[in-house]
This record gives C-alpha cells, structure tokens and sequence, in this order.
C-alpha cells in the first residue's frame, strides 16, 4: 500500500500548498499519510500524533492532492482532522480520524509552566501575607500613638483646671482697694497664661494616623469629637481670664461691676468644670475606639483628682452619662444669658461715657459693652472716642474706624479683644516686617494678646537677635479683616500698641 503514495510527489505537493513556516511538518504528515495507507481498505482509524500538525491540517483543510494513485481529501471546517485516501476513480481506501495530544517536550514544559505558577502564586501570597502583617502593625502602632496622645491631652486637662483653682482661689475679697485686683491682671493671670502654656493641649489629631485607625473597624469621628471639645475647653479658659483681666481693672467705686464680674466669673469657672467633664468622656470613648486595655491606663485615669469615673466604661455608659453633664451645660448657659441680660440693664449708668472721662476710660467702657453682648452700644462708643479725641490725637479716627469694623465682625474673627498699633517706628524691625498703624495684634511669638498684660507677658518672653512672629488682623479694603503672619528680624519690635 505505501507503493500508492510517491513520498517525493507528496512531499511536493504539500510544499506548494503550506507556507514555509510549516513546511517543517511536511516529513511527519508524509509519514502519518503512508502510514495509513498501508490499512486495509474502507477501515476507519484512528491516528495519534502531536499537536503540531494541527495548524498543517487546518491549513489544507477542503483541499484534495494526488500522488501516486491515490486522491487524498483533507476534511473541511470544523472536520479539518477527518483524512480520506482513495483510488483515482474514487473508491475508497481508508479514512482516518487524527487525534492530538501534546509531546513529551511540550508535556514537560507545560509541566514547568505550572510549577512556575504555582512558585509565583506562594511568593505573591507570602508577600500578600507580609503586607497585611505591615498594616496590622501599622495600624497597631498608630492605636498607641494616638492612644498616648489622649492620654497626655487628659493629664493636661487635668493639670490647668488645677491652675485655675490656685489662681481663683486667691483671689481678693469683694471690697478690696481696686489695686488688689490690678495685681492680679500683673502678677496672677500672667503666672496662669504662663504654667497654661506649659499644659497645653493638642486640638489636632494626627489624620495619617486615623486612616490607619479606621482600618480596625475603629469610629474615627468619635475620636476626632474629643480634639474638638478639647479646642472648646481652651476657649473656655481664654473666656474665664478674659473676665479675669477685666475683673481687674474695675476702679475702686465700680462696685456693681466688679459684682458682676466676679458673678460671672464663678458661672465661667463652672463651666469649664462642665465642657472639661464632658472632654474627659470623650477621651475615654477615643480610648475604647482604640481598644485600649483598662489594665493599661488604670493607674493614669486613677491620678485625675477632677474627673470620673476612674476607669474605662462601656461606650454606651459613657454617653449616658455625657447626656446628664451637657444639660448641666445647656441650663449654665442659660444662666449666663439671664447674667448678661441683667448686667446690662444694671451697668448701663456705669458704662455710659461722660464728657470728662479719659481715653483709657472711654476705651474700657467701649470694650466692656462690647463683651456684655451689646455691639451697637460699643460700636457707637468707640465712634464716640474718635470724636472726642481727634483734635488732640491723630491716631484716634484711625482707631475709632478699625475698632467699630473690630466690634461689628468679632464673633465671625473668633477674637474677643487684642491689642491695636497705634505707632510704628520708622525702620524699625517690625515696620521691615510689614507692620503698619491699624493692625491689630492677636498673637506674639506663640502667646495670645487679648489685652495689654497678655502682650507685656508675651515680650518678655522674646529674645533679642531671634526672629519674632506676630498674628495680625488688617482692615481690607472690603472692609473685612484679613489674618496675617509676619516676621520680625529681632525684638524689640518699635511698635507702641492699645486694647482694642
């Protein structure tokens, strides 16, 4: 039978039909053609060979050959693996089914090939497992750090309602001279502003961190509520000396002011007791989001004489017992409204500007409306000084203009009082700084300046030949202030200022 197929004739024709990049499967299809020849004829069989000669036959799929006496039909389509060989005049001689399987080198590579995946999916998994380890101690690390910082936020909060009692507590009694109280706005609330300034607290949580946190299931916003009420416990205080500083400079005979100071003061100092109340659960419910272990903080929360309870509570407990202090807040509140309302209709004679009345005194009446709540009053005040001192100060209109702008935005600046530039000396270092007559001073070198024995303090803590920086308001020519940092090449600054 193999005489029925010329090899070199087969080998031919295939050459003329394949391209040359398959023309190397030429001798195994040749082979595979002869080979089947040689069976008996009209037998159906099945022939196994390597994939390789699948694009071959795909190639010659519908076409027909001859060589020899044979005519070879390669099947059509989906059938291209069907082969028919026969006789000139058609009659058949076998037909074969062509089966592929892979050959041993490809098997072998295919084998390599897994095993290779299988090596990449263990190293990508091992690297998948060392991430999520990373995050987990990240995560855990920035627990800690947040956690540490809470509790530092808490020992200080501590620690300044301990400095407000010894300051209050001495206190001078009600009929003493008016230079009693003035020490104190020397001495006593400048010591405050001082040892303050080393308890501060940090009203900004680090926000790297709390992503981290928010990874292990925690409430970051119940976290960011403590940082909040800790910056409304710093402006508690500043309230509280603010009344403070004006309890002191109440002149011998002012006795129905010096009244309501000191009224207002014993509300504010309960009030801070209140929100810093309120701020210590909040840590304590920061400290549960960052599942903090009650073993680890027990002998920290048990040293703060001012709050409770002493160790960690269910966050459910804590809020229940929040709810009962922020009414407590919401009736003193109240009680500082009635205060206000009251104080006005008894001070109104006391703060009523008489012709005779100096600058300063003027100034302090305007400045004392104002806090009492009544702007327009203290708006007309300080338009009342500008009139009554221009002729004999050219600094005053300047002045009478900013401080009205100062008193009509003053909730909306966030400020309650400061300290105005009235004078600034020619090539000095804060005129080479930018500073110009009309700002107003709210902050210097990192100190608050709401008043002038906040500013004295706050230059006595620059050093001459450093850098000062100074916060200022600017009058806009919109009218609106405009926050500004400057820096100064050294103290002293050349600069004269007033309250405002």
């Amino acid at each position: 039978m193999h005489d029925m197929l010329d090899k070199e004739q087969l080998q031919g024709q295939l050459r003329s039909l394949l391209p040359s990049e398959l023309h190397d499967r030429i001798p195994d299809l040749v082979r595979l053609l002869r080979e089947a020849s040689a069976h008996p004829e009209g037998n159906i069989e099945s022939f196994t060979t390597d994939t390789s000669l699948r694009p071959v036959l795909e190639q010659l799929s519908g076409l027909k050959i001859h060589s020899g006496q044979s005519q070879i039909s390669f099947g059509a389509d989906n059938h291209f693996s069907t082969i028919t060989i026969g006789d000139v005049a058609g009659g058949d001689i076998t037909t074969l089914n062509v089966t592929f399987k892979d050959s041993p080198r490809t098997t072998r590579r295919l084998r390599w090939i897994l095993v290779g995946i299988v090596v990449i999916v263990v190293l990508v998994g091992g690297v998948l497992f060392q991430i999520n380890a990373g995050n987990a101690r990240r995560a855990n690390q920035a627990r800690q750090t947040i956690g540490t910082d809470v509790l530092d936020n808490l020992t200080n909060l501590n620690a300044r309602l301990d400095l407000v009692d010894v300051t209050l507590k001495d206190l001078p009694d009600r009929n003493a001279a008016s230079s009693m109280y003035e020490l104190i706005g020397t001495q006593q609330i400048a010591s405050l502003r001082q040892a303050l300034a080393g308890k501060l607290l940090a009203t900004h949580p680090d926000e790297s961190l709390l992503q981290l946190v928010t990874e292990t299931n925690a409430q970051p916003d119940q976290i960011r509520r403590f940082y909040t009420n800790l910056s409304e416990v710093q402006d508690d205080t500043e309230s509280l000396i603010t009344t403070l500083s004006s309890l002191a400079r109440v002149k011998n005979g002012d006795t129905a002011l010096r009244d309501h100071y000191l009224e207002q003061l014993d509300l504010e100092h309960r009030m801070l007791r209140t929100s810093s109340q309120i701020t210590y659960l909040w840590g304590l419910i920061a400290l549960n989001n960052l599942n903090t272990q009650p073993d680890d903080v027990a002998s920290q929360l048990g040293s703060l004489q001012h709050f409770e309870p002493h160790q960690l509570q269910p966050t459910p407990v804590l809020l229940q017992a929040m709810a009962l202090l922020v009414d407590q807040l919401a009736r003193q509140v109240e009680e500082r409204q009635a205060l206000l309302e009251g104080a006005q209709r008894g001070l109104d004679d006391d703060l009523k500007i008489k012709s005779d009345d100096p600058w300063n005194v003027v100034v302090g009446k305007a400045i004392a409306t104002r806090k009492l709540g009544d702007t327009e009053r203290a708006v007309a005040a300080f338009q009342l000084y500008g009139e009554m001192f221009a002729a004999t100060d050219p600094t005053a209109a300047q002045y009478a203009q900013v401080a009205q702008s100062f008193t009509q935005q003053i909730e909306a600046l966030g400020v309650e009082s400061a300290m105005y530039i009235y004078q600034v000396e020619p090539g000095s270092p804060a005129q080479q700084a930018g500073v110009q007559v009309g700002d107003i001073v709210v902050d210097l070198g990192g100190m608050p300046t709401p008043n002038a024995s906040a500013f004295e303090l706050a230059q006595t803590q620059l050093v001459q030949g450093r850098n000062v920086m100074l916060v200022v308001l600017r009058v806009q020519p919109d009218g609106r202030f405009a926050r500004m940092t400057l820096t100064a090449s050294t103290a002293p600054l050349g600069i004269s200022v007033m309250p405002i």
